[in-house]
């Protein structure tokens, strides 16, 4: 049975009815991070901005940063 556009088949018992689809809002996306994900995030950042100060450098940071003044073209780093 051919349904005209928007509208989807409900069937109940022998009864075959012609129900109007529901409209979606414009604006509602469902592929959109929700609110409070993007407030937990925040938070997150803030805590890691606030603490990140009290740790320094890493050995590692401080190899690149000094293999960085002495350029060779064989190194792999």
């Amino acid at each position: 049975m051919n349904q005209p556009d928007g509208y989807a088949a409900s069937t109940s018992s022998a009864t075959v009815l012609a129900v109007p689809a529901a409209p979606q809002a414009p604006d509602a996306h469902p592929d959109r991070v929700p609110g409070l994900a993007w407030l937990i995030a925040a938070v997150f950042v803030a805590v890691e901005l606030a603490f990140s100060d009290r740790y320094g450098f890493l050995q590692d940071e401080l190899y690149f940063l000094v293999a960085g003044h002495h350029l060779a073209f064989g190194y792999v780093d």
